[in-house]
């Protein structure tokens, strides 16, 4: 007799708890699908990277209808740590249609670029999202392993070459 109310103690217990935690769990889905459906979001590339070719494809999410804005930019700066960003190309201008994806191939030169992506919606809002990305050739590569080999860990020779470290 005491297995049987023990067993139906545990059984109301998590009979009453389930309910509590599943009508939680549903409202905070449901309230980040929503912020996340009315915004700009970029897929590729997800942060900033170091790439050895000129092109690079962009591709982004956003709701229906809304007009992006491709900038590509590039650094004509000779100094190592000052940056000064000039406009390489005329703005790529795109509209988001029924599968809220958009693609867009932009072309890179060698060194620091800077890619603005600018939405802007429906409701007349914008957002933008930046991204930095260094093309380096094979033999920049090279001649920064060679250079700080015997100075630097393995470790931050990786981050160099990738380009969250010190840069080259």
């Amino acid at each position: 007799m005491k297995k049987l109310i023990a067993c139906t103690c545990v059984l109301v217990i998590l009979g009453s708890s389930g309910s509590f935690t599943y009508a939680n769990q549903t409202t905070s889905k449901t309230e980040t699908v929503r912020a996340a459906s009315q915004s700009l979001q970029l897929v590729t590339p997800e942060k900033d990277t170091s790439i050895s070719t000129n092109n690079l494809v962009l591709e982004f999410t956003a709701p229906k209808e809304t007009r992006i804005r491709v900038l590509v930019y590039y650094n004509t700066s000779l100094e190592k740590d000052r940056e000064n960003f000039v406009l390489a190309f005329d703005p790529i201008l795109l509209e988001i249609g029924a599968l809220q994806r958009g693609w867009a191939e932009v072309d890179l030169r060698r060194g620091i670029n800077r890619i603005d992506i600018i939405a802007i919606y429906k409701d007349g809002t914008s957002d933008k999202i930046t991204r930095l990305v260094t093309v380096r050739g094979v033999e920049d590569v090279k001649r920064y392993l060679e250079n700080n080999t015997a100075t630097t860990s393995a470790s931050e020779l990786l981050k160099g070459i990738v380009g969250t470290g010190k840069r080259p």
